[in-house]
């Protein structure tokens, strides 16, 4: 799952995600979460007609979602999917509901992505903002993997998945 706020930091996610996905010919699916701005400022919706606007933010929506997903993604499959509501609530039901191997994000400050990291049991890779555009980093063969721990219980869930990902990558 990659969801995507369409933002330079997603875009660096996103070839990580279709990187993985690359390796046993999986699917990547791309989910951007709109939220209801009129339910947090009501006032508003008495100045715009709301199904129009509505229209247009789906339009926006889907033309982004087309620029996002890659032209040439090799075997890998790519699913668009379009949830509404509270970010890190959609990605984690997503991610629980499609049943997903792995969430790919982009983590600029960080806040919806610890939050998905918190509500989901799956796996979440967070690619730092600061991450080189993805034509300069050596993303056709990851070889060194870090791996944080404290030796607690709940570590153990990375250990065992760092080690599974050691002969995917060689």
């Amino acid at each position: 799952l990659f969801p995507t706020d369409f933002s330079v930091n997603g875009d660096k996610a996103l070839a990580h995600a279709v990187r993985i996905a690359d390796f046993d010919n999986g699917e990547v699916i791309v989910q951007h979460v709109v939220g209801n701005y009129f339910e947090k400022h009501p006032h508003w919706a008495t100045l715009f007609d709301v199904h129009e606007l509505q229209k247009f933010m789906d339009g926006y929506v889907t033309a982004q979602m087309a620029k996002v997903v890659p032209k040439d993604s090799g075997k890998v499959r790519i699913r668009t999917l379009i949830s509404k509501g509270k970010p890190a609530d959609e990605i984690a039901a997503a991610a629980d509901g499609e049943a997903v191997d792995l969430v790919v994000m982009g983590s600029a400050k960080g806040v919806v992505t610890n939050k998905v990291i918190r509500m989901t049991g799956r796996p979440v890779l967070a690619v730092s903002a600061n991450q080189p555009a993805a034509d300069n980093v050596g993303l056709r063969k990851l070889t060194r993997i870090l791996l944080g721990t404290d030796f607690s219980e709940h570590s153990k869930g990375g250990v065992q998945y760092a080690f599974d990902l050691k002969p995917i990558f060689g």
